[in-house]
């Protein structure tokens, strides 16, 4: 059984990866990009911690989507990939962050994040909650190699800490 695990994690790390090409975390991407340009003469160090601050809000989020794959499972009902666009509340909401995305991103408004106690980490709060959007908009993509580590993690018989690792290895692709 474990060397089936380290092979969905292997194949969910490669679906995590193929999710920066979908169209769903396009948007996000370009806000990571403007980001990357704006720090093109920062130290080293500092986009470094970016970096892993972005990947700690993609981890943490898919932390979360684990969790509550894991919590309905429990409670009986049957899960599935994409099962959260068949709640008007969370496709309302994503709507309306779209939105307002695109309408940033028009220029229309400029909104920033990014908290810092020292001159040094500017943006690190930024970088993780962009690391956290880029997951929420990944939900509805399944890239090919997704679809067989999701419905490996998803299935009714896998042990929760396989789907919790195996949602980790999405949330790193997507990081990567």
């Amino acid at each position: 059984m474990f060397s089936e695990v380290i092979l969905q994690f292997g194949t969910a790390i490669l679906g995590g990866v193929i999710l920066n090409l979908m169209p769903c975390v396009l948007p996000v991407l370009t806000m990571k990009v403007f980001h990357v340009l704006e720090q093109a003469h920062a130290e080293a160090k500092i986009v470094r911690r970016q970096g892993v601050m972005y990947t700690l809000g993609i981890l943490c989020s898919f932390a979360v989507f684990a969790g509550l794959v894991i919590a309905i499972r429990a409670s009986g009902d049957l899960v599935g990939w994409g099962m959260q666009f068949q709640n008007p509340h969370f496709v309302g909401a994503l709507v309306l962050l779209m939105l307002v995305l695109g309408l940033n991103g028009l220029g229309l408004f400029e909104f920033r994040i990014g908290m810092s106690t020292r001159r040094n980490d500017e943006g690190y709060v930024g970088s993780f909650i962009n690391g956290m959007v880029a997951s929420l908009m990944a939900t509805p993509c399944s890239a090919p190699f997704l679809g067989a580590a999701a419905a490996y993690a998803l299935g009714r018989d896998t042990e929760a800490w396989v789907t919790f690792v195996i949602f980790l290895g999405i949330g790193l692709g997507l990081a990567l």
